[in-house]
């Protein structure tokens, strides 16, 4: 059974994944596109999500942060702003950014 990780950046709960366990989530994060993404993505405020230098941590999600991430899962289903890719994961953003344009392979919404 799955469970809901949020990944911090610098301390700041930013983006929620559906992983298996703790080492599932930590795999998702080691991914290079992820990684990647994380650099490109920009706040609101025109900043990359991640500078690639703060601390990247991932907890177990809070019941409010898992609510969120079903929502996003269901919104983008309906939607079909989710699209497939080689990723078995759905990354749900818990802060706001300037919203990308769809990129194969890459599951955030």
């Amino acid at each position: 059974m799955s469970s809901i990780f949020v990944l911090e950046i610098g301390g700041r709960p930013t983006i929620a994944v559906e992983a298996f366990d703790q080492a599932d989530a930590a795999s998702w994060l080691a991914d290079e596109i992820v990684q990647s993404d994380l650099k490109e993505l920009l706040t609101i405020f025109g900043h990359p999500l991640w500078d690639g230098v703060e601390a990247l941590t991932m907890r177990q999600g809070t019941a409010a942060e898992a609510q969120t991430w079903r929502s996003g899962f269901t919104a983008g289903a309906i939607s079909g702003t989710y699209y497939g890719g080689p990723s078995t994961y759905f990354a749900v953003k818990l802060v706001p950014i300037i919203e990308p344009q769809p990129i194969e392979g890459h599951n955030f919404i």
